[in-house]
């Protein structure tokens, strides 16, 4: 049976599975995962974490945008088209989205951890931890937002004083009977952490990041007609004509808005020196005017500073010390040289999924590049492939059977974490790779199993020793 591998079982995995059988795919999917739900955005047990995309526009496919919006109703959850709803809600929506699939053993679900690929006599060799390695003719990588990077000192800090993924903990549990929490960074994951614990009056938070910049409020869905100029310009002028194109308009939302399906265009039409600049310039005003927050979560966090049970910074963490049963925390405020210090109860790491794999330890990560078999991109922004997801190779060459969707492709991509990005390049990525796997051959083996032998035993005492 012709089989497709898919190292994730997330969002990314789930709709790619989707889309590989709506579009006619008749082989076996088989989603492979250390964890259970659909990622840890969509496995929350908070139902006051919401989506950041109006519930009208979180459909599987851009043909039925919709589908979401319809499925709350069958639900008994009533809510405007244009309303946000919870990601608790959205993560069901998957499950009944797959089950089907899963029921006729089309998708098969795995949880187990994929560590090492191998490609051999033209098949891929997936070596897993627990199980006997599996065949397949093709492999995609859908595994999703990576943990963030330790803070400096975090690694010797005890559990209980130091969340490290707070995606994956019940952050009211861990700060039961405390009240001195920061946050690092001011992004959506903190959003997240301190409406967790907004019903509580007795905690104090604090919220540092090098801009100390908050989302800003979403407002509207109205998009205005946007016309990309030609030749496309580089960051520097592109800044000038949406400034140009803003000052005649009296909100700058549709502006932005309308920029959503042109964003990967204007990326890969820059040279990685100008898309460098940019990450370096732009990346923090980018991120709060694109990725906005749901316009009573904005006010939420309005009240809580106001009434100072919410305080923000701007300065770069130095790192931090466990001192007893607290936490010593170092940073320089932004544009200062003098260093500061405070003490709290819990730090929760809010810097943001890592991206650059040349830094990482992950077991599958090393064998990738161990192997050759696929390449950090330059920037330090996921994987090198082309814009459909093909991995490339250490020489640039694209390697037969081996994909990618969602976060490794951000440096490709750049904007590929949105359900509507994903649902966008997977059926892109489906297209092709149907064409592609229909002259492929079937692994001899059966069951698409073999031994249990690691592909390289290089890396079986890399992970035996915890690296």
């Amino acid at each position: 049976m012709t089989t497709v591998t898919c190292i994730g079982a997330g969002a990314s995995g789930t709709l790619l599975a989707w889309h590989l059988h709506a579009a006619g795919f008749s082989g076996r999917t088989i989603l492979v995962d250390p964890h259970e739900g659909f990622g840890a955005a969509y496995s929350t047990s908070e139902c006051r974490h919401l989506l950041n995309v109006p519930a009208a526009n979180m459909g599987a496919s851009e043909e039925d945008k919709a589908s979401f919006w319809r499925f709350l109703g069958t639900q008994g959850i009533e809510m405007s088209p244009e309303d946000f709803a919870s990601r608790l809600d959205y993560g069901r929506y998957l499950e009944q989205l797959i089950a089907p699939l899963r029921a006729s053993g089309q998708v098969v679900r795995i949880r187990d951890r994929a560590w090492g690929l191998e490609r051999r006599a033209g098949f891929w060799r997936v070596a897993l931890e627990r199980r006997r390695a599996l065949e397949s003719q093709a492999v995609v990588l859908v595994v999703g937002n990576l943990p963030p990077s330790s803070l400096p000192g975090g690694e010797v800090v005890d559990a209980a004083c130091y969340v490290d993924e707070p995606w994956r903990c019940r952050l009211k549990e861990v700060v039961a009977g405390r009240s001195r929490v920061l946050f690092v960074g001011t992004g959506l994951t903190m959003v997240d952490g301190v409406i967790s614990l907004a019903d509580h009056p007795e905690i104090h938070m604090t919220a540092i990041s090098r801009h100390g910049l908050l989302p800003l409020p979403w407002k509207t869905q109205d998009m205005m007609p946007m016309r990309l100029p030609e030749p496309m310009p580089g960051p520097r002028a592109m800044l000038r004509h949406l400034r140009t194109l803003a000052a005649g308009m009296s909100s700058w939302e549709p502006l932005i808005n309308a920029m959503r399906p042109e964003i990967q265009t204007i990326w890969q039409s820059w040279t990685l020196l100008e898309q460098g600049r940019f990450l370096r310039h732009a990346l923090a005003y980018w991120n709060i005017h694109r990725h906005r927050i749901c316009d009573a979560h904005h006010a939420l966090l309005g009240r809580l500073r106001a009434t100072g049970r919410l305080t923000t910074a701007a300065g770069h963490l130095l790192g931090i010390e466990q001192q007893g049963g607290e936490v010593l925390v170092r940073w320089r405020p932004r544009g200062k040289t003098e260093e500061r210090s405070a003490r709290f109860d819990v730090v929760v790491n809010c810097t943001g999924p890592a991206s650059d794999y040349r830094r990482m330890r992950d077991p599958l990560v090393l064998n990738l590049l161990g192997s050759g078999n696929a390449c950090p991109h330059p920037l330090g922004m996921g994987l090198a492939a082309s814009p459909r997801g093909e991995l490339l190779d250490a020489r640039g060459q694209l390697v037969p059977g081996l994909f990618a969707l969602g976060p490794p492709l951000r440096g490709v991509l750049f904007e590929c974490i949105a359900v509507p990005d994903i649902r966008k390049q997977a059926a892109l990525l489906t297209r092709h790779m149907v064409d592609w796997l229909a002259n492929r051959p079937v692994p001899a083996s059966l069951g698409n199993e073999t031994t249990g032998d690691y592909p390289d035993r290089r890396y079986q005492m890399l992970y035996d020793v915890g690296l």
